[in-house]
């Protein structure tokens, strides 16, 4: 049993929160919100030209078993996957910025460990639609984004126990929308949402060995992942012009991978290798991230919260913490 990184070094990438946003003053009796979060899903708002955002991000996930096709989960011995992720953005022009996000992890299993890098996302973000806060109409931010897939995910040791995966092998293309605004509701209190869609098609892999998708020895294949989609709404509610809670609703779905090749290898045991099932069927993941979060100022803030699945099929069950600090100059 092994991990599947693609909640936890695809998607996320996609979603992570991505910046602050200056909210002008409604009046003046009315102070303006200062906002890090929710912990998972993008701001509608691309960073402007002379302005940047960094926002490092610690997570501790503990992979407990895998959905079934029926839903229900299977149990099987602890993977442990710690990593740091550092996405930064740059503005561009007033309606263009970039992103690019690195990975490290830290993987652990029945005593194996590992350290390995992590893919690394490199993107575009495109202001589509400029509203006004209390607008009925949202703001809405198109993103283009590139997974180079620079991490380890074949010829990997056997007696690792997949600990020294970093990455799944694939360029992969993603394309999604955000949108988003704030309400002002009374004195101190504002309601924020974000809904991120997001699509993304990946490149063909060359199978080598055991690997992040199955294998075993003398495995040489052309596997071709499954397209997939994901939704993410997004929600803050603050307490005070430096305090707010914060909730993301995450829906993942992939259809059915598959392969070409003969040489399927064979595994510790002598017996024919083959990929893990769950690749070659179509795949559904539910989950929560609850946080809360504490903003010194406008530029700077921290979120912390937890991320846990709670139904799904064909995927993995997992349950992590999270903290970020986001400085926007």
């Amino acid at each position: 049993m092994r991990k599947r990184f693609l909640i936890f070094l695809v998607l996320p990438l996609l979603l992570f929160s991505e910046g602050k946003v200056f909210y002008s003053q409604i009046n003046e009796s009315v102070i303006p919100p200062w906002l890090t979060g929710p912990l998972i899903a993008p701001t509608a708002h691309v960073v402007p030209l002379g302005h940047y955002n960094i926002e490092p991000y610690i997570f501790a996930a503990a992979f407990t078993g895998t959905y079934s096709s029926e839903w229900d989960v299977v149990k099987f011995p602890t993977f442990w996957n710690s990593f740091l992720q550092v996405p930064t953005m740059i503005g561009l022009a007033s309606w263009l910025d970039v992103l690019i996000t690195p990975t490290v992890n830290w993987n652990y299993s029945q005593h194996q460990a590992a350290w390995t890098v992590g893919d690394l996302l490199f993107g575009f973000d495109a202001q589509l639609y400029h509203s006004t806060q209390n607008s009925w109409a949202p703001f809405v931010k198109l993103t283009l984004k590139e997974i180079l897939p620079i991490g380890k995910y074949r010829n990997l040791n056997p007696k690792k126990l997949y600990t020294d995966e970093g990455g799944e092998g694939s360029w992969m293309t993603g394309l999604g929308l955000v949108i988003g605004n704030l309400y002002h509701i009374k004195s101190v209190y504002y309601f924020n949402y974000r809904l991120a869609l997001n699509y993304f098609l990946p490149a063909p892999v060359h199978l080598k060995g055991f690997n992040f998708y199955g294998g075993g020895y003398g495995t040489d294949l052309r596997f071709f992942p499954a397209s997939n989609f994901e939704a993410d709404l997004g929600i803050e509610v603050t307490l005070a012009q430096t305090w707010a809670l914060a909730l993301d609703v995450i829906g993942y779905w992939s259809g059915k991978g598959h392969y070409t090749g003969k040489r399927r290898g064979v595994d510790a045991s002598g017996k024919p290798a083959s990929l893990n099932a769950r690749w070659l069927r179509s795949q559904a993941q539910f989950s929560l991230a609850p946080a809360i979060e504490y903003n010194w100022n406008e530029n700077i803030g921290v979120i912390a919260g937890a991320w846990f699945s709670f139904a799904g099929r064909n995927t993995l069950a997992f349950t992590s913490g999270v903290i970020a600090v986001n400085y926007y100059k």
